[in-house]
């Protein structure tokens, strides 16, 4: 349930990648962005909203603040993102701590295994395909 957000954050980043000279698009839009979750629960399914509402700075890199708007349910998703898009990674950490996780790479070639940090949630691999 809770890896959700990781296996929408790996498909959004693919679909907005590029091959050129290992130099990847934001997975930020330039006026707004925002990510529907399915969140499921026994006997009720929500879709809620994932949304970026402001840029700040933490110990010198620049984040994103990301919120979940609909259901304040699921307060794990509150927090910064930071990409890098000459790597092709993102990270993600709770805004009040010091450790970020890494939860994508584009980097990663046919057949790798990825497997997220994400300290609050159960680790996912997935597998590029």
């Amino acid at each position: 349930m809770k890896n959700y957000l990781f296996i929408i954050l790996i498909a959004v980043s693919i679909c907005f990648s590029q091959n050129v000279n290992a130099q990847y698009k934001s997975i930020f839009g330039k006026t707004e962005t925002s990510w529907n979750v399915l969140i499921t629960a026994p006997d009720i399914d929500l879709t809620d909203s994932l949304v970026v509402t402001y840029d700040t700075v933490d110990n010198g890199l620049t984040y994103k603040k990301l919120v979940n708007i609909r259901y304040n349910l699921y307060s794990n998703f509150h927090g910064l993102l930071r990409e890098d898009t000459s790597l092709g990674k993102i990270w993600f950490k709770k805004e009040y701590d010091t450790v970020e996780n890494l939860i994508s790479n584009l980097s990663l070639a046919l057949g790798d295994t990825f497997v997220s940090q994400f300290k609050d949630f159960n680790s996912l691999p997935v597998i590029v395909d």
